[in-house]
Formats: structure tokens, C-alpha cells, sequence
């Protein structure tokens, strides 16, 4: 398994653990209203995160996003973490809390998207705020 979709796990709300395997590279729209998602673990084989990945896990508090992750997408309504209003997520030794999460997007790196090599570029939401460390979550 190399790529896990839209609504694979969508709306499963017992769910409260998931290891994702090492084979995986793209995650999409996986886990949408997984209300009851509190911990995941996404492995280093990971390297691009589609939108709506985790919509709605109101209940999930800590991700780590492996550093090898080049794709992140994100628009208005339907970033990865929308709806996340508890979690914390750690990239490169930043943590990012939702109330400042776009500013999370600033620092993921995109690449060239787009069928036939057009060279059309994923849209990326316009990002504000800054990234915190431990010393300013509350």
C-alpha cells in the first residue's frame, strides 16, 4: 500500500489509534471525522499530505509530520487539519498549534503539480502567523 484515500477511514469515530504502515507515501482525505482519533503515527516513508487528510479529528492533540514530507496541501476550507482545534503538530522541531497552523504550510515545501508536466502549481492558502515552541502552549 502506497497511498491511502479519501474517506478511507472516513467517519469511523471509535477509532482512536492508528500506525500508519511504512509503505505508505500519500495520504488523502484518510481519516475525515475520525472524532474519536487521538494519536497517529505517520512514518518517514510519507512524503505528501492532501487535503482534508485529518477534517475534523476534534479529538486528536499530537502529530509529528515526518521531515520528509515535500507536499502539503492546503486551501481555504479543506487543509489537512481543518477543524482540529486541539492539536498540536511538530515539523522540523517546530510545533504548530491550530489557533497558528497555517503558518505550518510556510514551512512544508511544495513541488511542481499538475497533469503532463504543465507546471501548474498547487494552489497554496495564503498563510499567516508564526510557529511556537513548548514555551508558548498553554
Amino acid at each position: 500500500i502506497t497511498y491511502i484515500g479519501s474517506w478511507a477511514f472516513g467517519g469511523c469515530i471509535k477509532l482512536d489509534n492508528v500506525v500508519i504502515p511504512e509503505s505508505v507515501r500519500s495520504l488523502c482525505g484518510t481519516f475525515s471525522g475520525c472524532t474519536g482519533l487521538t494519536n497517529v503515527t505517520i512514518p518517514d516513508s510519507v512524503i505528501e499530505i492532501f487535503s482534508c487528510t485529518f477534517l475534523g479529528c476534534t479529538n486528536l492533540t499530537d502529530v509529528t509530520i515526518p521531515s520528509g514530507v515535500t507536499f502539503m496541501y492546503s486551501g481555504e476550507w479543506d487543509a489537512p487539519f481543518y477543524g482540529c482545534e486541539n492539536v498540536v503538530v511538530t515539523y522540523k522541531g517546530k510545533r504548530y498549534a491550530y489557533k497558528n497552523i497555517e503558518s505550518l504550510y510556510y514551512d512544508v515545501p511544495y513541488r511542481q503539480m499538475g497533469a503532463a508536466g504543465d507546471g501548474y502549481k498547487k494552489y497554496m492558502i495564503k498563510m499567516h502567523g508564526e510557529h511556537i515552541d513548548s514555551e508558548h502552549m498553554t
